[in-house]
This record gives C-alpha cells, sequence and structure tokens, in this order.
C-alpha cells in the first residue's frame, strides 16, 4: 500500500509540475519562425542569418530544428522548458513522421 500510495503522489507532483510549465510556456511563446528571440539578444541581420541557416538544416536534415532564446527560465529547469516548449510548438518531427 504504501508504494502505491508513494507512486500516486509522484506521479500527481509530476502532473502538476508539467502543467506549470506547459502554462508559463504556452503563455509565453508563440512560434512565428525557426527563430524566436523573445529577449531581443539578437540583431535582425543575425535572426535573418540564423534563420536562412535552419531552413538550410531542416530542409537537408531528417529531423526539424528551432531556436527559442528567453531572458528567464522563471526557474524551472532548462530541459523542462525545452521539451515542453518543443512539445508545444511541435518541433522535433522527423519528415517521416
Amino acid at each position: 500500500m504504501r508504494n502505491i500510495l508513494f507512486i500516486i503522489l509522484f506521479i500527481n507532483s509530476i502532473c502538476l509540475n508539467a502543467s506549470t510549465i506547459d502554462d508559463f510556456v504556452s503563455n509565453s511563446f508563440t512560434y512565428s519562425f525557426s527563430v524566436n528571440d523573445y529577449s531581443n539578444t539578437l540583431s535582425k541581420n543575425e535572426i535573418n542569418s540564423l534563420i536562412g541557416k535552419i531552413n538550410e538544416i531542416n530542409r537537408k536534415s531528417d529531423i526539424e530544428y528551432s531556436v527559442c532564446i528567453i531572458s528567464s527560465l522563471e526557474n524551472y529547469d532548462i530541459r523542462e522548458v525545452a521539451t515542453s516548449v518543443g512539445n508545444y510548438w511541435d518541433i522535433g518531427a522527423t519528415k517521416d513522421g
């Protein structure tokens, strides 16, 4: 019984955390191009150059790529935010599905 309770609590905490990260991502980052600079770090020329390079990679590669530059992770783990952004934008799909 103790193991089942632990698993339920663990799964519940994962779901709550993921929902919070997903809310943060969906409210903060809308996909527009292959390069999305929400921190205004890059110049327009740098963005256009990166867009060209990423589009070329996407055409030649079997995997879709995108860039998301943000100013803060809002105390979330970078891997979790990256995963949530990728899922929200549906990035990373192969050409075969």
